[in-house]
């Protein structure tokens, strides 16, 4: 009864701040505003991105001017503008457009997706005016820089689609990947590996490992690997959901170094409640921090169990961890993504036995290629060709698979109860699969002597 008690205490404390964290009904917070066209001051607060031909600012507001004159005020804008002129990370404005409240696109709920970078307010075709540059964190403005001439670089030397595939693999960059490329990741099942995870993550820097432990060690391997790891978060600007991600694959990469898989798990749990504290959001608006959570998971305790039953299979090109690991992965966030997308991939095992060995080559040898073009960009070129060949190879296997007709197949809406119920036999599985059949067979015995 204690613990019960406990529970729902903390469950009411939690709904409380999570409360706490919505828009409030204010009339210092930029989103009492919304349905109202208004005037208001803020300095742009995230990297600006360019999607086909417009521009997607994210301001947070300080003034605001109305017929009493100027007021304080305060909350993040989503700003939809033209492609020119360009504004960057740190730029001082003066916006005068119509607020609206954002709202689900067809099956995205893009409301939810804003509301974890805690924006309630866009407006469309707005009058800007620059007023002055420089207010941004210097370090982050470092950042972005280097992200955005990185990407110039890349985008020079590769051409599409392998280009935006390769954008997304190094620095996270997605925006620039073809609609019915997004489609056969999906269809096939490996879109985690362009979107940015704790099991990717893991994947990749475990993949690194074993490549590199042989020639330098261990040890030095491991280090290296934390390195890189540390210089990717930072390289694609430091974003929330990186650094998420990172967090989680560093603790299950320590884990393995020091051989104590099996007892990472309160640790991944802090880590998870320290994320969600900070905002807890994540915890209903974020798919990709759910499913990075129960991949991570999978890879803890469901991996060590599978990978008994692939023992006979070789581990040339570490083939037999990627498999297990990408089976633990897949039958842990199963049961939430058929809940979220209603859609089952049916040769996503297949699919990323056949590329998921490649993408750490791919990503050294793309960064090292992109670095050299920076120097000298026809030997960068060159090395990027190899690239090219390689990710057209992922691209080809990929296309293969999504246009089989029995690839995927659409489920209707499931509800909560699907869930429980799957988590349920995933525990079943994690605790003692056999055990059951053992008693049976025990008790056989018995009655037989």
């Amino acid at each position: 009864m204690k613990i019960i008690g406990l529970g729902l205490v903390m469950a009411v404390l939690g709904i409380g701040y999570f409360e706490l964290q919505l828009p409030g009904k204010s009339t210092l917070d930029i989103a009492w505003y919304n349905g109202q066209t208004v005037e208001f001051t803020g300095v742009v607060a995230s990297e600006v991105e360019a999607r086909n031909n417009k521009q997607r600012i994210t301001v947070s507001t300080s003034q605001m001017e109305d017929d009493r004159g100027e007021k304080e005020i305060r909350g993040k804008v989503l700003i939809s503008a033209a492609l020119y002129p360009e504004f960057v990370y740190g730029d001082e404005l003066k916006v005068k457009c119509r607020l609206e409240t954002p709202q689900p696109i067809e099956d995205f709920a893009y409301d939810k997706y804003l509301a974890l970078a805690r924006v309630y307010s866009v407006c469309y075709q707005p009058k800007i005016t620059i007023l002055s540059s420089g207010h941004g964190n210097f370090i982050l403005s470092g950042i972005y820089s280097i992200k955005q001439r990185f990407l110039s670089k890349l985008n020079q030397m590769i051409i599409e689609p392998q280009a935006s595939f390769l954008a997304g693999l190094l620095v996270g960059a997605r925006s620039g990947m073809p609609v019915s490329l997004t489609e056969a990741f999906q269809r096939t099942g490996v879109s985690h590996i362009v979107a940015i995870s704790g099991y990717n993550i893991t994947i990749i820097a475990s993949l690194i490992l074993s490549l590199t432990q042989g020639l330098i060690g261990r040890k030095r391997a491991f280090w290296l690997v934390l390195a890189a790891l540390g210089f990717f978060a930072i390289i694609t600007g430091a974003q929330a959901s990186v650094l998420r991600a990172t967090i989680m694959g560093v603790l299950v990469l320590v884990a393995k170094q020091v051989g104590r898989l099996s007892n990472i798990g309160n640790a991944l749990v802090l880590a998870a409640w320290l994320m969600v504290m900070f905002n807890p959001l994540v915890l209903a608006f974020d798919i990709g921090f759910q499913l990075s959570f129960l991949s991570t998971l999978g890879l803890v305790y469901l991996a060590p169990r599978t990978e008994k039953l692939f023992g006979w299979l070789p581990n040339a090109l570490n083939l037999r961890e990627s498999l297990v690991s990408t089976l633990s992965a897949i039958i842990f966030t199963l049961p939430m993504i058929l809940f979220q997308f209603g859609r089952l991939s049916l040769v996503a095992p297949l699919v990323n036995i056949l590329i998921l060995p490649l993408i750490p080559i791919i990503m050294a040898v793309g960064f090292i290629a992109v670095t050299i073009g920076i120097v000298w960009l026809p030997i960068g070129q060159i090395i990027g060709w190899a690239v090219w060949l390689l990710l057209g190879y992922i691209i080809a296997v990929v296309d293969f698979f999504s246009k089989l007709n029995f690839s995927s197949i659409e489920i209707k809406e499931l509800s909560v109860i699907f869930l429980v119920i799957g988590y349920l036999l995933i525990y079943s599985l994690i605790k003692n699969p056999l055990s059951f059949f053992r008693r049976q067979r025990k008790s056989e015995k018995n009655l037989v002597n």
